[in-house]
């Protein structure tokens, strides 16, 4: 069962003026046994917020390349593009994620159940949302929704866009 790695950070000075610097991670994790793609970029909204998202094969492929001998270094060399701690969170979507990474813009958004809400109300409420957004012509099929492995009670749904602009405009249109 493939997992999704997604780690968020704050991009440093260095990577904002070249983020070609993100290159060597990216390269890096696609040598590594069990790495099906690896790719970065950075939040629309937030020009600050970088991203490298990993799909793995098997959280078990995650775990081998910690124990490398190469990765304390490929840690540190990781430093000069952060400014601040990582955020890493691995995700077991319930569909194939690749179109949601692959398309020209990918939406993250994170859903955490409301205290005296239960999973079931949730799943409900995602059939539904999934249901509307597939009408949407603009969004690459299909949503995937993951379960974050750091933080049991939350989800992760990745959608794929052909475009902020098209995003920008199906957000004003869902909220009319």
């Amino acid at each position: 069962m493939t997992i999704v790695e997604i780690v968020s950070f704050t991009a440093s000075e260095a990577l904002l003026a070249d983020p070609s610097l993100g290159d060597a991670a990216v390269e890096y994790l696609k040598m590594a046994e069990g790495c099906q793609k690896a790719l970065r970029g950075f939040q629309v909204k937030d020009k600050t917020k970088a991203y490298l998202v990993v799909t793995w094969d098997s959280y078990n492929s995650y775990e081998k390349l910690q124990k490398r001998g190469d990765y304390p270094s490929f840690v540190e060399s990781m430093k000069e593009n952060l400014s601040g701690a990582p955020v890493v969170q691995h995700l077991d979507f319930d569909v194939d994620s690749s179109n949601a990474f692959g398309a020209p813009v990918t939406e993250l958004a994170t859903i955490t159940p409301k205290d005296g809400h239960s999973q079931e109300d949730l799943d409900v409420l995602l059939a539904e949302f999934r249901e509307e957004a597939s009408k949407t012509k603009s969004l690459t099929p299909p949503i995937a929704v993951g379960k974050i492995k750091q933080i049991p009670e939350a989800y992760l749904t990745a959608l794929g866009w052909d475009g902020v602009e098209i995003h920008a405009d199906a957000a004003v249109n869902v909220k009319s």
